[in-house]
């Protein structure tokens, strides 16, 4: 039987930073923790970078994650975002490495196909199965809440996949 990995999903964002760990062995799941950071959007983005590393580190710290998932640029976005989004990005795989992790990089667009099927779902069609896979009762309190939470479902998920795909035997063994 599979042990349980401690995953850390990042959806990354400089206004706000959605942040979900899950307990998995590929077929259940575990609720861990879950959080937004939300640096002050009046500071300059050197600032509210450091204080996104600054927490987010103390999350690494309380959480101890042995898989971080992290999202991918998605393309559809203004080249300004997009730039911001990058040096968001830029803060967690930092801190990955310095705590000895080397992060997957996800694209939305998979996520939302490991998640719920297709990857053009709805933020709040994610967010429906995200809580029913975990048993959360409550609604999240941001949708990055709920996307670093599904991020992190994605890896575990992934696993799953492999692990059967590896077990299948091949054409002409049996």
């Amino acid at each position: 039987m599979p042990e349980f990995v401690r995953i850390l999903g990042i959806d990354c964002g400089t206004q706000c930073l959605g942040f979900g760990v899950i307990d998995s062995d590929g077929y259940s799941h575990r609720l861990v923790g879950s959080g937004a950071l939300h640096p002050k959007p009046t500071e300059v983005l050197a600032f509210r970078l450091r204080t996104l590393a600054a927490s987010l580190r103390q999350v690494f710290i309380d959480y101890a994650p042995q898989v971080v998932a992290v999202e991918g640029v998605f393309s559809k976005i203004n080249p300004r975002a997009a730039l911001q989004l990058t040096h968001a990005r830029g803060v967690a795989l930092l801190l990955a490495a310095e705590h000895g992790v080397a992060p997957v990089e996800y694209a939305p667009a998979t996520v939302k196909a490991m998640i719920a099927g297709h990857g053009r779902a709805e933020k709040e069609q994610v967010a429906r199965i995200v809580q029913s896979l975990l048993q959360i009762q409550q609604p999240f309190a941001t949708g990055d809440e709920s996307d670093a939470l599904a991020i992190a479902l994605c890896y575990a998920l992934q696993q799953n996949f492999a692990r059967a795909a590896r077990q299948q035997p091949r054409v002409g063994e049996q």
